[in-house]
């Protein structure tokens, strides 16, 4: 990563842009299926013919990971980034999916 955060770069805040970004934001418990339906959007396919996403990455840590902090509190800073249905997929914090 050549000493870049996960936010810096091609995948931060700011997502990639092109004709392959596919941006959508959402919380709480919508996120793997928001995750299925930005890839399958992505891809210009129905979300039936991907793979099931607890193949790509563990779909409860991925919810508990963005879940707000025990005081309720929104978590502000962070991104994840795994490959699934051909698409390198980056979730942040604050709720944005970008599939690229």
């Amino acid at each position: 990563m050549n000493g870049t955060r996960p936010t810096d770069g091609p995948y931060g805040d700011a997502g990639p842009t092109g004709d392959h970004a596919e941006r959508l934001t959402c919380r709480g418990d919508e996120l793997s299926a928001h995750v299925v339906d930005a890839v399958a959007a992505a891809r210009g396919v129905d979300a039936t013919e991907l793979p099931p996403l607890h193949d790509a990455v563990d779909t409860e840590a991925l919810e508990a990971l963005f879940e707000p902090r025990p005081s309720g509190q929104a978590r502000r800073d962070g991104a994840v980034w795994f490959e699934y249905g051909g698409c390198t997929v980056v979730v942040h914090s604050h709720g944005a999916v970008v599939v690229v």
